[in-house]
């Protein structure tokens, strides 16, 4: 159609230089002109195009794509870890075929994984996240509560503004913040004593200091814990999360 052909002229006016890669194009393509170059490849494919691209141009190539394959790619990205030379030489062979475009060879690069799939999640604007992991958990549960603990970290909450802190720590009891609160930093432990009642502040410090030792992975279960609370906050618009979807942010 119309995209096509406009893809097409586009490919015309950058190909002029032999040096030009394939994925360097699509850098500079409309994103939804690259969902619909895209749409027809293996999803894995598209996973590896979309791992060399930067976070935001990605997120917007898959908010145009379908939904149902969308959880797919993401899962893919997650599972990418090194990419050869050959791979990418390989995909950029398709693409000039889809393209026409010559291809040059790089050095291996570090493309995909988890963090990735959390940055191109926090780009994709607020709920994108709700449906690429319940799609993820289908196929791999352990993959998409790893997604979902590296989205927002419980020292994230200092970022959070006072109301909103206030409005998490309602949903929060004193026992399972002050198990949460064993290993947060001093900074941490500030901003959320300033934003509760001097009572409870100080029950908590006393608490805290006449606590034992407690293992890690109880303390991280509980910061967890608190995190999802925080994410379904979010999901019920309750909240909003700084550097999540920057356009809906509030003004």
């Amino acid at each position: 159609g119309d995209d096509q052909a406009r893809a097409e002229k586009l490919m015309e006016e950058v190909t002029w230089e032999n040096e030009a890669r394939p994925l360097e194009t699509i850098a500079i393509m409309q994103p939804h002109m690259v969902a619909s170059l895209l749409e027809n490849e293996h999803p894995q494919t598209v996973a590896l195009i979309l791992s060399t691209q930067k976070i935001d141009h990605s997120a917007k190539v898959l908010n145009s794509m379908n939904d149902s394959v969308r959880s797919d790619i993401m899962y893919r990205i997650a599972r990418i870890e090194q990419v050869s030379p050959e791979i990418v030489g390989q995909i950029e062979d398709a693409l000039r075929k889809e393209i026409g475009i010559v291809a040059r060879q790089d050095k291996q690069q570090q493309l995909g994984g988890v963090n990735r799939v959390v940055d191109i999640i926090n780009n994709m604007g607020q709920g994108a996240d709700k449906n690429i992991l319940e799609g993820i958990e289908k196929t791999d549960p352990d993959m998409a509560e790893e997604i979902r603990k590296n989205m927002f970290r419980f020292e994230d909450l200092i970022n959070l503004d006072g109301r909103t802190l206030q409005t998490v720590l309602r949903e929060v009891n004193n026992d399972q913040l002050t198990l949460a609160l064993k290993s947060a930093s001093d900074g941490l432990k500030e901003s959320i004593f300033q934003n509760i009642s001097g009572r409870a502040a100080e029950m908590i410090q006393d608490d805290l200091e006449a606590m034992g030792p407690v293992k890690l992975s109880e303390v991280e279960t509980m910061q967890q814990t608190i995190v999802k609370i925080i994410l379904k906050l979010e999901e019920e618009e309750k909240i909003l999360i700084p550097g999540r979807g920057g356009a809906d942010a509030l003004v």
